[in-house]
């Protein structure tokens, strides 16, 4: 089982984990980010901001760390 990081690793993981999404913003100036999906031509497209994004990323922190981000 892999170690727990500090608050300033965790973050650096996060953002290493992030890097699967590309970024861009939407027609209406909403900052989106697409993702890839379980097929393996295909992706989705998230808002930033969403409760989705956020699950995908925290659901691949945890696929490496065994632990959920924030977690003492």
């Amino acid at each position: 089982m892999p170690k727990r990081l500090h608050q300033a690793d965790e973050a650096f993981a996060l953002l290493y984990h992030a890097r699967g999404a590309a970024s861009f913003f939407s027609q209406g100036s909403q900052p989106c980010a697409r993702i890839p999906a379980a097929n393996v031509d295909s992706a989705r497209v998230l808002p930033l901001r969403s409760a989705d994004f956020r699950d995908w990323l925290t659901a691949s922190y945890y696929s490496e760390f065994e632990t959920c981000v924030g977690v003492l």
